[in-house]
C-alpha cells in the first residue's frame, strides 16, 4: 500500500470517532511533536524501571519480616507498572483505554496493601482501633470527591470490625476515598508514631497516584472533547488520552525520585524493622533507632 493510500484509509477511519488508528500507523504518521515526547517518555520510563529495581533490592536486603516486605513490593511496583501501561497506550492508542483500566486495577490492590502495611507496623487491627478511641476520634463516611453531599451518611466507631468491612471496602472504587480519609484519620493521630517509619511519604504517593490518576483522565477528557480537534491521524480522545499518559509517566518518575530519597535506610525506621504481633502501645523501632535513642 503507498504512502497516499494508507493516508485516504486513515482520514476514512477517523471519520468514525470510535475508530482509532492502528499503532503502525501511528508509530509511521506520528507528528514531531509527539515522536518527541514518545522518545522522552521511553526514556524516563526506563529511569522509573531503574529507580524501582533499586527500591525492591533494598527492601529484599533491608526488610527481614516477610509481610512488611510482601506489602511494600505490591507498593514499589505501583509507578512503574501506571508508567509501562501508559507508555503502552502511547505506542498503541487503540489499547489506551484497556491499559488504564489495568492500572486503576492495580492501584485498587495497592491501596488494600497499603491498609495491610499501617496494620502490620501496629500488630492488628485491635492496636489501630484502641488508639483512635483513645482520641476520641470517629471514621467519616461523607467524604470527597462522589459522598462530600450526603451529609446523612454516619460516623463509624473505629472497632476492629468496621476496620475490617473497610479494608473490603477498598475493593469497591466508588467509595474508595473513605479508605483515604480512614488512613489520613490514623496518620493524623500517629503521626509521630509513623513519622520514623515515612509512612505519611509512602501514603501520600500512593493518595496522589489515585487521585491523580482518576482526576487527571477526567480533565483529559474534557479538554479533549472542547479544546482538541480530530485530526488526519488521532481523534481528539486519543490525543487526550496520548497527554495523559505523557503527563503519568512525567508523574510516576517524579514520585520515584522522591521515593527512593525519603524512604531510604537511613532515613526510615521501616528498614530491619522487628515489628512484635502482639504489639498495642507503640510501634517497634528498628535496633539501629534503639541504638541511636
Amino acid at each position: 500500500m503507498s504512502r497516499e493510500q494508507c493516508s485516504i484509509e486513515i482520514c476514512e477511519n477517523l471519520q468514525n470517532a470510535s475508530l482509532i488508528i492502528r499503532g503502525a500507523q501511528w508509530l509511521q504518521h506520528m507528528e514531531t511533536v509527539y515522536l518527541v515526547f514518545l522518545i522522552i517518555c521511553t526514556l524516563i520510563f526506563i529511569a522509573i524501571i531503574s529507580l524501582s529495581v533499586v527500591h525492591l533490592i533494598v527492601v529484599y536486603r533491608r526488610i527481614k519480616e516477610e509481610a512488611i516486605q510482601n506489602d511494600l513490593y505490591f507498593l514499589i511496583l505501583l509507578l512503574p507498572i501506571v508508567g509501562g501501561t501508559s507508555l503502552i497506550g502511547l505506542y498503541l492508542p487503540r489499547t489506551a483505554d484497556f491499559m488504564f483500566i489495568i492500572s486503576l486495577t492495580y492501584l485498587m490492590m495497592c491501596l488494600h496493601k497499603l491498609l495491610n502495611l499501617m496494620r502490620h507496623l501496629y500488630g492488628s487491627r485491635k492496636a489501630i482501633a484502641e488508639y483512635i478511641q483513645s482520641r476520641g476520634m470517629k471514621l467519616k463516611m461523607n467524604v470527597p470527591p462522589l459522598c462530600c453531599c450526603c451529609r446523612c451518611l454516619p460516623q463509624l466507631e473505629p472497632n476492629e470490625k468496621n476496620l475490617r468491612s473497610i479494608e473490603w471496602i477498598v475493593f469497591q472504587s466508588p467509595i474508595i476515598r473513605i479508605i483515604i480519609q480512614f488512613i489520613m484519620v490514623v496518620i493524623y493521630v500517629e503521626h509521630e508514631k509513623l513519622r520514623e517509619h515515612k509512612f505519611s511519604v509512602i501514603f501520600r504517593i500512593v493518595n496522589l497516584t489515585q487521585v491523580g490518576f482518576t482526576l487527571q483522565k477526567l480533565i483529559f477528557d474534557l479538554i479533549g472533547s472542547y479544546a482538541f480537534e480530530s485530526g488526519p491521524i488521532l481523534s481528539n480522545k486519543s490525543k487526550a488520552m496520548y497527554w495523559n499518559g505523557v503527563a503519568l509517566i512525567f508523574e510516576m518518575f517524579i514520585m520515584s525520585i522522591v521515593a527512593t530519597i525519603c524512604v531510604n535506610p537511613e532515613r526510615s525506621a521501616l528498614f530491619d524493622a522487628n515489628i512484635a504481633p502482639k504489639q498495642t502501645d507503640r510501634l517497634h523501632i528498628s535496633p539501629i533507632k534503639d541504638q541511636r535513642l
